[in-house]
């Protein structure tokens, strides 16, 4: 009789058990969504410049301010952090970062590895169906550097590029590099900001889109070391006038902040 007692309270103990951890599995997977809108949040203000390097990201204003817990909010920042879009310093609080010359030459070699690495399959592999979203987006570059339309340049730039890493194939690699290019398309939205304000953008992009269009008929034409020599200097060019650029802005804010 005890032993019939005994498994019956054994599997109610389990039940509740497994009933508990069930629930802690849901809790988890709430605050692991509403994490991810944080992150997105932060990424989507930082690359559009609506926060900016040096400004204080305060847990409190962002659970107010996006209708949710504190913990979601804590874990996102801990993400930001640790994925290099800010930094946390003890007793002060988390900071969006100021990126620096070496960082962007680093984010760029990785791009160069990444690209550099994939260009030589997708020249000898792509489809017809994907050398035409190619040829697409380099029509899109040429419209929308007549139409002086910065935004859709960038788009449209960044997805050209976005498509070779796919088109090899590989869904760790295209992930990964998702993440790298938030950090790139950081970069060049303060190129392109300046490129307008000082009515240099239909120079610039004429010749990246002149490149693109290139690199496109070399995919085109299943030449691969010829799709890799034009590809290496592009993003070579891109590394140097983006750390030339961001080098400058600091200089210019750090001549503001030392002016009375």
């Amino acid at each position: 009789m005890n032993g019939k007692n005994t498994t019956k309270a054994d599997s109610y103990t389990g039940e509740r058990q497994a009933i508990s951890l069930f629930k802690d599995q849901r809790q988890d997977h709430r605050n692991h969504k509403s994490s991810d809108t944080v992150y997105d949040y932060v990424v989507n203000n930082i690359c559009s410049r609506r926060f900016l390097a040096g400004d204080r990201l305060v847990e409190r204003n962002l659970a107010d301010r996006l209708n949710m817990s504190h913990i979601p909010v804590r874990e996102a920042l801990e993400r930001l952090a640790h994925s290099g879009w800010t930094e946390q310093i003890p007793h002060k609080g988390t900071y969006v970062k100021r990126f620096d010359h070496k960082e962007i030459k680093e984010i760029y070699l990785l791009r160069q590895t990444i690209e550099l690495g994939v260009i030589a399959n997708v020249a000898q592999n792509a489809t017809e169906e994907q050398r035409a979203q190619l040829k697409q987006l380099v029509d899109t570059l040429e419209a929308a550097n007549e139409a002086n339309d910065a935004e859709r340049y960038r788009d449209a730039d960044f997805q050209f590029h976005y498509l070779i890493v796919k088109f090899a194939g590989s869904q760790r690699l295209e992930k990964f590099y998702e993440t790298l290019m938030l950090q790139i398309r950081y970069c060049c939205f303060v190129f392109w900001r300046l490129a307008l304000e000082k009515h240099l953008f239909s120079v610039t992009s004429l010749q990246s889109s002149i490149t693109h269009a290139m690199i496109y008929e070399a995919i085109a034409s299943r030449d691969p070391d010829w799709a890799r020599q034009v590809l290496e200097q592009h993003l070579k060019r891109s590394c140097s006038v983006n750390v030339a650029v961001l080098t400058w802005l600091q200089s210019q804010e750090e001549s503001e902040n030392k002016k009375p």
